[in-house]
């Protein structure tokens, strides 16, 4: 079978998977059963995966099947350094 590796794809940087830590903390968000965080070196490469077959395929024989809800959080890290600076 191909590998469905989304390192595989141009343009990741980091894939790491997990699940969530037990808490009784108001503020932890536990809803969940697994947790994917995909760095990418650019915004550009973001928007390439979206559309890349690796990608796809692993949406819809993997994910889709799996779950019944999936949330997605695009976020662009901010500079430290210029935040400090303000």
């Amino acid at each position: 079978m191909e590998s469905l590796r989304l390192e595989q794809i141009p343009g990741v940087a980091n894939v790491l998977a997990g699940v969530p830590v037990p808490s009784t903390r108001a503020v932890v968000d536990s809803s969940y059963d697994v947790a994917f965080v995909i760095t990418f070196r650019n915004e550009s490469s973001l928007q390439s995966y979206q559309d890349h077959p690796i990608h796809k395929k692993a949406v819809s024989e993997v994910l889709r099947p799996l779950t019944a809800k999936i949330l997605i959080y695009d976020i662009k890290r901010s500079d430290v350094d210029e935040a400090r600076k303000r």
